[in-house]
């Protein structure tokens, strides 16, 4: 009986099929991949240019840091549900490569249209290209699920609370981070209520999606369940934080203190993009050949918290000459760590634990670029402020109050002004540089310890989720 019943169940498992539909949605979540990463580091390069343009001040933050909160997380879910854990280093590697394409890209164009005054072009690049994507996904993208369940019941499994928790918790400490120190003092009370309201918000979200008030949580407690899968998490964080970080403040330092032009400075990042994608394959390889996430990541992360010291000892020294080495020594060690977090994530995880993690991976990684540019822009914006008294020409140095320096951080600025007064502006900008790499160590060494923690585990090869694209059943078992 037994016997017949498993025959059955057998015959009647269902497979999944690379059929045309799915190359269709693979496609345009590819496609997706590139525009988004190509308008993104366009940005990067463009930012000072339109902070100065438009006069933003220290509201600059927000251009690019609401973008990076939703970037990729849908994406990132659906590849858990499109493929089992053994296949999705493929379509990762799929969908990373048009981001290399768009990353290789971007830096040129970006500094191109910043240095004609056509920066607003960058911002029209995806209208096109995401409305095709929209009605491709509508028409292709079809996946199991309990069909039974009516589309109220789905509703009703959204975590509004504590989406509305954590939404209400980054603005507030984005906000913290963009005026405290220009517009506030990070001592008066308008500052220190607002950090006390967002530790409140915080533990009152982590309170709550631990409680039984939330059936459906935005951030499962499975990711935290075990020390390998937890640590990663972390090195994920700061991870993204660093990356972010180097990606924003290279091309300024670049056309601050080299006196580089953005067309210049995204010629500069495009060799640090490559370099970056070439040991981001370096770091696969290894990992496919050896299995060892963990030593990749110990050695990867001394690397760049040896770099970051650097650079922030280069900066206006006899060590200048050599930024072209450090930046290709913190673009590797970033590269060489990239594609092993994931698997190190997954690695203490069952089959349909990593598929229902992703979505909190994605969240992490999200928010550390969020904090790899407001952190950064704080400290270097409150950093130049207090130095700006250097400066004996009441305009320049007006130009570096209340959050304004980032904007100014450009060649076109500073050929305004000569001798005593440039120098005296160069000196400024690169002091507020080397605070900024000597906190990025704090936070290297931060993920260096993190890794150290983790476990060595053997990823799982097969699929077990409930979802996935929609299957085609067998009619005779396989053999």
């Amino acid at each position: 009986m037994n016997s017949t019943s498993d025959s059955e169940s057998h015959r009647a498992l269902v497979v999944p099929k690379r059929d045309q539909r799915f190359w269709f949605i693979l496609g345009s979540f590819t496609v997706a991949a590139l525009v988004s990463s190509l308008e993104a580091i366009t940005v990067f390069i463009a930012l000072p240019t339109i902070s100065g343009t438009l006069q933003l001040g220290h509201n600059y933050v927000w251009v690019i840091s609401v973008y990076f909160l939703m970037r990729n997380i849908f994406a990132d879910m659906m590849i858990c549900d499109l493929a089992p854990l053994s296949d999705r280093g493929i379509i990762h590697e799929v969908i990373f490569a048009a981001i290399r394409v768009g990353l290789s890209f971007g830096p040129l164009i970006g500094g191109i249209l910043a240095s004609v005054g056509q920066w607003r072009w960058i911002f029209f690049l995806n209208l096109p290209v995401g409305a095709v994507l929209v009605v491709a996904l509508y028409v292709f993208l079809r996946v199991s699920h309990q069909r039974k369940i009516g589309w109220r019941t789905h509703l009703r499994r959204i975590d509004y609370v504590g989406n509305l928790i954590l939404v209400a918790s980054t603005i507030l400490i984005l906000y913290v981070l963009t005026y405290a120190g220009s517009k506030y003092p990070w001592n008066s009370q308008h500052i220190k209520a607002l950090l006390v309201v967002d530790l409140m918000l915080m533990a009152v979200f982590f309170v709550y999606e631990r409680s039984s008030l939330c059936s459906h949580p935005l951030v499962p407690a499975i990711p935290f369940s075990n020390q390998t899968s937890s640590a990663s998490l972390f090195i994920s964080f700061i991870h993204s934080i660093l990356l972010t970080w180097a990606t924003y403040m290279y091309p300024l330092y670049l056309q601050s203190v080299l006196n580089a032009s953005p067309a210049r400075s995204g010629i500069n990042l495009v060799i640090m993009v490559h370099i970056f994608l070439l040991f981001t394959v370096l770091g696969t390889t290894l990992l496919a050949r050896t299995g060892e996430y963990k030593y990749i990541q110990i050695i990867g992360l001394t690397i760049l918290t040896v770099a970051i010291g650097a650079s922030s000892v280069s900066i206006q020294s006899s060590w200048t000459g050599n930024w072209p080495l450090l930046e290709t020594v913190v673009a590797a060690s970033l590269g060489v760590v990239t594609l092993v977090l994931r698997p190190a994530f997954e690695a203490e995880l069952t089959k349909k634990e990593a598929a229902s993690s992703s979505g909190t991976w994605a969240l992490i990684r999200s928010l550390g670029a969020i904090g790899g540019i407001s952190i950064p822009a704080a400290i270097f914006n409150n950093r130049a402020e207090q130095l700006s008294f250097r400066v004996s020409d009441p305009s320049a140095r007006k130009a570096l109050e209340g959050g304004r320096a980032y904007g100014h951080g450009t060649a076109a600025f500073l050929d305004r002004y000569a001798g005593e007064t440039r120098e005296q502006l160069v000196s400024v900008y690169a002091d507020a540089l080397r605070e900024v790499w000597q906190i990025g160590v704090v936070f290297a060494c931060l993920a260096l310890f993190a890794a150290l923690y983790e476990r060595r585990v053997k990823p799982h090869k097969d699929n077990d989720t409930q979802f996935g694209p929609e299957k085609i059943k067998k009619g005779t078992p396989s053999n």
